[in-house]
């Protein structure tokens, strides 16, 4: 074999080599993807279906449930089923116009925590704590919203600043009688200097 052919043969050899070696290398990345993607969607999918926390995943666009977890099927009486099929709107207390509003704060990030009041299955509302913020699923971008119930702190609050209230008016009522009682005290005492100066008249 001529070194001319020998040299083509072994160029040749070289880029078929390295051409194998850049497809493997391409297909091992692409599994290593893969597998991190698989894994990915095994932490998520744990951390949402196991979770104890009410998470729903909303679709800013109209305001769909896209998706709820076992917790909030739990907390709302509906089946996850249902809240798939549902509208934030027949949860949230609140008019379309200021739902759709506060889905555009939390999709932009001007504020992730919220407070609203909820329509369970029930029919009872409850008040609740609403973190949120954008989550990408595929090519669309949707909202996660993770919902604490504070009612009782609510109630609790609310208790507070009534006693608060009733607390301040009996102060001001005891302030109130004090002057009064101070006033008539004053009245008694002018009345006494007065008839003491009519009776020292008289007898002079």
């Amino acid at each position: 074999m001529s070194p001319f052919l020998a040299l083509t043969s072994l160029l040749f050899n070289a880029a078929l080599l390295l051409a194998v070696v850049l497809l493997l290398a391409r297909r091992l990345s692409y599994q290593a993807s893969l597998r991190a993607l698989q894994q990915s969607e095994q932490r998520y999918h744990s951390l949402f279906d196991n979770s104890h926390t009410v998470m729903l995943i909303i679709n800013p666009a109209d305001g769909a449930i896209v998706a709820a977890n076992p917790a909030a099927a739990n907390y709302y009486g509906w089946s996850q089923e249902q809240l798939a099929g549902m509208n934030i709107a027949a949860i949230n207390t609140l008019p379309a116009a200021e739902i759709e509003a506060e889905m555009g704060r939390a999709q932009a990030r001007q504020s992730n925590r919220f407070e609203f009041r909820h329509r369970r299955a029930d029919g009872s509302v409850r008040d609740v704590e609403v973190f949120t913020g954008p989550i990408q699923v595929g090519d669309r971008q949707l909202l996660y919203a993770i919902v604490h119930d504070n009612s009782e702190r609510k109630q609790a609050e609310t208790r507070l600043a009534e006693s608060e209230a009733r607390r301040a008016a009996e102060q001001a009522a005891a302030l109130e009688d004090q002057r009064r009682g101070r006033i008539a005290a004053l009245n008694l005492m002018e009345d006494a200097i007065a008839a003491k100066a009519r009776a020292e008249a008289s007898l002079a």
